[in-house]
């Protein structure tokens, strides 16, 4: 069984995800959720709290996917296999 599948590819890139950041994306949407946003902003509805959460984690997930595709980019610009 293969730990990872393809969600795409991106400038030729192939992009694919593990089982485990699955995980983390759950895990960061609740700590956020339940602790980080209800104290920063109090009195907000529980809706709003996870809504802000969910977009914060594709965000956090998003940047870390930019940034990955940049050194992809950069390797194979230099004649490396990606």
């Amino acid at each position: 069984m293969n730990p990872t599948f393809t969600i795409g590819r991106i400038a030729g890139i192939r992009i694919a995800l593990n089982w485990s950041w699955l995980i983390i994306f759950a895990l960061i949407i609740w700590s956020l959720d339940a602790s980080v946003f209800p104290a920063q902003d109090p009195g907000l509805s529980n809706t709003t709290y996870l809504v802000m959460s969910v977009i914060a984690a594709i965000v956090f997930f998003l940047s870390i996917l930019l940034h990955e595709i940049g050194h992809s980019i950069v390797a194979r610009r230099n004649g490396m296999e990606i």
